[in-house]
């Protein structure tokens, strides 16, 4: 099952949600957002005046039991102006390609529902160098976030940034 209220609870207009316990692990404006998994970690510092940030979960949350869909594992909503950034994050083991797909399907999923919102990519893997530098997967998925005025980060181990560098390269 996949939540048709997201676009509504990213805007905060939704009234009633049985499942927010189980989709949104927070919001508010803590100095660090992390999202780790097996040691890879993602680190968000909000470092812009206290904006609220809302953690949620894509994976067993906002995406549940759905046959077929690969979702990722946390979605960011930074509210920082009108229409709040999103951020996919994906923390993998070795197999970037896969997590390419997989974050390129979600924006793919999601995009229709969330066309004021800016995306951004955040992937963090065990792969080592990539060797798919160029490969057609990752210039999809870095036109789709590019088309959505965000952009695309890959690290291994641990990706950490600040919410002023967010539109950095």
């Amino acid at each position: 099952m996949v939540c048709k209220q997201l676009a509504a609870c990213i805007a905060d207009t939704y009234t009633s949600c049985k499942r927010e316990r189980e989709c949104i692990e927070y919001t508010d404006s803590r100095s660090t957002v992390r999202c780790e998994e097996h040691r890879k970690k993602y680190l968000l510092k909000n470092d812009m005046q206290k904006v609220r940030i809302r953690k949620y979960r894509l994976d067993h949350g906002i995406v549940k039991d759905e046959k077929g869909f690969d979702a990722c594992d946390n979605l960011l909503a930074v509210y920082d102006g009108e229409n709040p950034k999103l951020i996919f994050v994906e923390l993998k083991g070795n197999d970037l390609k896969h997590a390419i797909e997989q974050v390129y399907l979600n924006i793919q999923h999601f995009g229709p529902e969330l066309k004021k919102n800016r995306f951004y990519a955040r992937i963090v893997h065990t792969q080592g160098i990539p060797r798919i530098g160029n490969s057609g997967k990752q210039v999809d998925l870095e036109g789709a976030v590019r088309s959505r005025g965000g952009n695309l980060k890959m690290k291994e181990w641990t990706l950490s940034e600040s919410l002023s560098e967010l539109d950095n390269k």
